[in-house]
């Protein structure tokens, strides 16, 4: 598989999402905004566990000291996983963030945090792919024992268009 990052969320507004509030009925899912480091793993043809960076393939590249701490905690949870007969699922890439001092300083926080899936099948894809709704996502992540980025609020484009947004931004964050 070639390695493709995670892409980059803009703003509300921006031209990658200027049709996200055409159609009153569709829902709508704001979550927290975590700030570690960006990060994935997936099962390879190899059937080795891949971790990667937000740019590159770790595991490829023999790279153990971006998130080192984080990798280890990862595979040592997923191979505890594997002795329940818990398995990733190698149809697709699970997008992390990596729970390490970055920007914001937190008072409680896991290692690692489930924030996106995408099947791996829409790599190749010329634009974002295939990525899973959030409640099969939740499920997953779940079933994998990995925190989910948590939901802050999730309504229709009807319901959306009333809210004062700024509500969003001051609130305090599930982890301090």
């Amino acid at each position: 598989m070639t390695f493709k990052k995670y892409p980059s969320i803009e703003s509300l507004g921006h031209e990658d999402n200027r049709e996200i509030l055409m159609y009153e009925d569709d829902t709508l899912v704001i979550e927290e905004k975590v700030d570690g480091g960006n990060g994935s793993a997936w099962v390879e043809e190899d059937n080795l566990i891949h971790f990667g960076s937000r740019n590159r393939d770790l595991t490829i590249e023999n790279d153990e000291k971006a998130f080192g701490k984080q990798q280890i905690q990862l595979r040592e949870h997923l191979l505890s996983l594997e002795k329940e007969g818990i398995t990733l699922n190698p149809a697709y890439i699970y997008y992390i963030e990596w729970m390490a001092v970055h920007t914001i300083k937190y008072t409680s926080v896991p290692f690692v945090i489930g924030i996106d899936i995408r099947l791996k099948r829409a790599m190749d894809e010329e634009d974002f792919g295939l990525f899973l709704g959030r409640d099969t996502r939740e499920q997953e992540f779940n079933r994998l024992k990995i925190e989910n980025v948590p939901v802050i609020w999730r309504g229709t484009v009807k319901e959306f268009r009333k809210l004062d947004i700024r509500k969003f931004i001051d609130r305090e964050s599930k982890y301090g």
